[in-house]
């Protein structure tokens, strides 16, 4: 089943609308949270309440891509979790908020602009990069993959990449400065 019908069946309230989107995307969705979340019990619990998120924010919102917007929920509810859980302890497991710390925190940023802009100063910034650099900072900032895993995969060193994602951080660090928008 396609993205479109899966929307369609959201738009008109049907249950089975939740079976079809952790039929598609389920996995998907496990795995992205897992990259964030030791414990099985967090990661289901992050993908429920992110498929509740999808409910309840289908009608209104029509995405054009059902995963990329269901993602980003999931997303949303392992930092969350994740942040929860690093607070719990005072340190631990910080993969993603490296980012935060070089940008000043996105949630400061997310204060001074509307949502909309950031995403628009952050796809500019994207969009400038090489592909493989893209890659590389996505999949470590959106998706959470460990460093090694995206070195092993992309076919460099783990020390190659962990340097260059340092220099991704300080390139956009001076790029929303250059916009204004450092804070």
């Amino acid at each position: 089943m396609d993205d479109s019908s899966i929307i369609e069946l959201f738009f008109s309230r049907s249950e089975t609308a939740v079976a079809r989107l952790l039929a598609q995307y389920g996995r998907l969705f496990h795995q992205l949270a897992r990259n964030f979340l030791s414990s099985e019990e967090d990661v289901e619990e992050c993908v429920n309440d992110a498929v509740l998120d999808v409910w309840s924010t289908i009608p209104p919102q029509n995405p054009r891509s059902l995963s990329a917007y269901s993602c980003a929920l999931v997303r949303r509810r392992a930092v969350d979790r994740l942040r929860y859980k690093t607070a719990e302890r005072r340190g631990g497991h910080a993969i993603c908020l490296e980012l935060e710390e070089g940008i000043a925190a996105l949630e400061d940023a997310e204060d001074y602009l509307d949502q909309q802009e950031l995403k628009a100063y952050l796809n500019a910034f994207l969009s400038g990069l090489s592909p493989e650099n893209r890659r590389l900072f996505v999949r470590r900032y959106f998706y959470g993959e460990s460093i090694g895993a995206i070195a092993d995969d992309l076919r460099i060193r783990e020390n190659t990449a962990a340097v260059r994602l340092s220099r991704l951080r300080e390139q956009l660090r001076s790029y929303l400065r250059e916009q204004d928008v450092w804070i």
